[in-house]
């Protein structure tokens, strides 16, 4: 079946006005998948075309196909989620030109070079922004900057008189690059200046070409699979940065990286953003499903957290990650050993205590508990006990929800793991799980070491299960 995340204030009907976020609700349409189609609308609505006998309601006996029925759900889609088993689905109506366009510069997705100080952030697509986020992650376990962008980089022509045949990605001397798709080495070449590359011929029918790279780890025809490591940057005076490009088939287009030549680029290269859209709708849906499996498993184990939760709230826990940039594996190991903690059984909850016990954050200025009764009103909810009214009212800001007025909300798995993610990134608990300095991370929670024996045997644990390549 099609399942639709839903925002509205009555459970019991589908709510139209996208200020009516009260609360979240699946609902399961009744007919199969294959039936349906989701789209994002020029409205910049999520509108799905359902297949029924009567237009003006939802049918749920799929025999009854007489007639077909646009419904425009009426709230963001970014307020929206549509699963049907593939990966941003309605960017299959792109064409090759729009995704170079969308692909075309670094503008686009981050303020490192914007050409003439403009920001042109806003004229790529969110789900785009995406995949992007997850084609870097794909490569380094995180998201990085994008450097130059793909074919239309005007910048990077203006000072090499030649279009940027794939992305430049920003990173730092010796970051372990991994290989997006599997397959075999068909290439490999060594300069003193802009390093080393490699191409791939891919599993998906195309050559990946990774460059800017220290040194070639693997010799020409070995075979080498999707995630990887296939070489660090390197230091070289060219490089110190990494360089993607993608070619149309198992041939080396002969770009260097770079061509004057705007229309042979485009017939020998493929945007990398197309090519990992592409890839991860082919294959991308039973890799993900039997590395969900191995990497739910491998989360219960490490926080002893029932493996019903796990399977249920993490995909919601990865997605805020990715959705900031900080989807990696020392910082969901320190996710998993706060929620340990903080929640024990793996999912949102509310703090434990009565009304008697909440008295005692009344009156707390440093929580903005002005009003009496705050305290039991702003009492802890959430993976990571969201309390007192000014912290409400300023993660309710950050995310567009009205928690001040609505703090149950904070239970919502979905707006629960995003109170995480943002709250990770404000105090910087990703930085000091990347340094595995694990005291940091309990303190930039906690503010103290409250519960530490369990989350540091929860860190030792998953730091032997959870591996690079489970995410």
């Amino acid at each position: 079946k099609l399942h639709v995340l839903g925002v509205g204030k009555d459970a019991s009907t589908w709510m139209w006005n996208e200020s009516d976020n009260n609360y979240t609700w699946w609902h399961n349409m009744g007919f199969g998948a294959q039936n349906v189609q989701a789209t994002v609308g020029g409205d910049g609505k999520l509108h799905v075309l359902g297949v029924g006998k009567d237009a003006s309601t939802w049918m749920w006996n799929e025999s009854d196909n007489n007639y077909t029925w646009w419904h425009n759900m009426g709230f963001a889609a970014r307020q929206t989620t549509a699963t049907n088993g593939s990966y941003f689905s309605a960017l299959s109506s792109l064409t090759d030109d729009e995704w170079d366009t969308y692909s075309g510069d670094n503008t686009r997705f981050d303020p490192n070079t914007w050409d003439n100080g403009v920001d042109e952030r806003s004229k790529t697509p969110d789900s785009i922004k995406q995949v992007y986020t997850d084609l870097s992650v794909a490569i380094f376990g995180s998201r990085h900057q994008m450097n130059t962008g793909y074919m239309y980089d005007k910048s990077y022509h203006d000072g090499f008189g030649t279009w940027h045949a794939g992305f430049d990605l920003e990173a730092a001397v010796g970051t372990s690059i991994k290989t997006v798709v599997g397959g075999t080495i068909a290439w490999t070449s060594t300069d003193a200046t802009t390093g080393a590359f490699i191409g791939v011929n891919g599993d998906d029918g195309k050559q990946w070409v990774y460059g800017h790279m220290q040194s070639i780890q693997f010799a020409q025809g070995a075979r080498i699979d999707a995630g990887k490591v296939i070489g660090v940057v390197g230091s070289q005076p060219g490089a110190q940065h990494f360089h993607l490009e993608v070619e149309t088939g198992l041939s080396y287009g002969k770009t260097n990286g770079a061509d004057p030549d705007q229309n042979h680029l485009r017939n020998v290269t493929v945007s990398p953003l197309q090519a990992f859209w592409q890839w991860q709708n082919k294959n991308g849906q039973q890799v993900a499903t039997t590395q969900s499996a191995a990497l739910i498993e491998n989360v219960a184990k490490s926080a002893s957290a029932p493996i019903d939760n796990v399977r249920t709230y993490l995909p919601h826990i990865v997605n805020a990650l990715r959705e900031v940039g900080i989807y990696d594996r020392l910082t969901l190991i320190a996710t998993i050993a706060t929620i340990a903690v903080e929640s024990g059984s793996f999912e949102p909850i509310h703090e434990y205590g009565n009304a008697t016990y909440f008295s005692k954050y009344d009156g707390r200025i440093d929580l903005g508990n002005t009003q009496p009764g705050d305290g039991a009103k702003y009492h802890g909810r959430g993976f990571i006990q969201l309390t007192g009214r000014a912290n409400y009212r300023s993660y309710g800001a950050k995310l567009g929800v009205d928690l001040e007025n609505n703090p149950d909300l904070a239970l919502d798995p979905v707006i629960s793991a995003r109170i995480l993610a943002a709250y990770f990134v404000e105090c910087g608990i990703q930085i000091a799980a990347r340094q595995e300095n694990w005291e940091a991370v309990r303190r930039g929670v906690n503010g103290g070491l409250n519960g530490w024996n369990t989350f540091i045997g929860v860190v030792n644990q998953a730091k032997q299960l959870i591996t690079d390549a489970l995410l």
